[in-house]
């Protein structure tokens, strides 16, 4: 924890979201839908946010 606090904010702030995003994705068995509902965004809102990570995942 104390590593990404020495990020600046964009870049730290992009970690947490792959990293939320793609454990979603893993605990779901890659359900899209599943996924976005898990973190509390709408199916659009998890796309938008998956597709700013598409190389990632």
């Amino acid at each position: 924890m104390s590593e990404i606090l020495k990020k600046p904010f964009k870049e730290a702030i992009g970690e947490v979201e792959w990293y939320l995003l793609s454990r979603a994705l893993k605990e779901c068995q890659f359900n899209q839908k599943k996924a976005a509902k898990r973190l509390g965004l709408s199916y659009d809102q998890f796309r938008g946010i998956k597709k700013k990570y598409a190389g990632r995942i």
